[in-house]
């Protein structure tokens, strides 16, 4: 659910009101815009240098 957003200028004046159907429409476009990019697949979040496995967790380490 997304609230009516009102934009003011500089002045404090209303610039521009943006409706909750509006901003619901905006989402959803950018969500499907950024799941159709190429490697999209690939885990978001950096590994720092160790393996994932399948499923994108980290695989446990042997510590012997």
């Amino acid at each position: 659910m997304f609230y009516e957003v009102k934009i003011l200028n500089a002045e404090g004046n209303l610039r521009k009101t943006i409706s909750s159907s509006d901003l619901s429409k905006r989402y959803w476009k950018t969500v499907a815009q950024k799941m159709s990019l190429p490697g999209n697949l690939k885990p978001s979040h950096k590994s720092r240098g160790r393996a994932l496995n399948n499923k994108g967790r980290r695989k446990k380490e042997n510590l012997s």
